[in-house]
């Protein structure tokens, strides 16, 4: 379930956030001299009330990519800080990161169409 929150702010559409979450406006604030914008995100559901009470996500504005999450334990008080970095949109992928690279004396056998 950790991997669904932690994807938060990686192509999820507000629409989609609004959806899951009640979400607030917390700030502006510099994090690594970046000016970000701060989003406060409390689940809807239940389920994930029950694992994180609430979530808040800087996102860079220059890129609107997020530089940091802190994930609030429900009960404990305890957190969890992600830090984001040298994260880069659309970078540029080789076609040949696309080929299957086969081990040494695997043998290829072609699928009946």
């Amino acid at each position: 379930m950790i991997d669904q929150f932690l994807l938060l702010g990686f192509g999820t559409a507000g629409r989609q956030l609004r959806n899951g979450y009640q979400v607030s406006l917390v700030g502006e604030p510099a994090l690594d001299d970046k000016k970000t914008v701060e989003l406060e995100l409390v689940p809807k559901s239940q389920a994930a009330r029950d694992q994180f009470s609430k979530i808040e996500i800087w996102f860079d504005e220059s890129t609107w990519l997020p530089v940091q999450q802190q994930l609030y334990e429900t009960g404990s008080g305890d957190y969890t800080i992600v830090r984001f970095s040298n994260l880069v949109r659309n970078p540029p992928i080789q076609d040949s990161q696309f080929k299957p690279h086969w081990p040494k004396g695997t043998e290829k056998i072609k699928p009946r169409g």
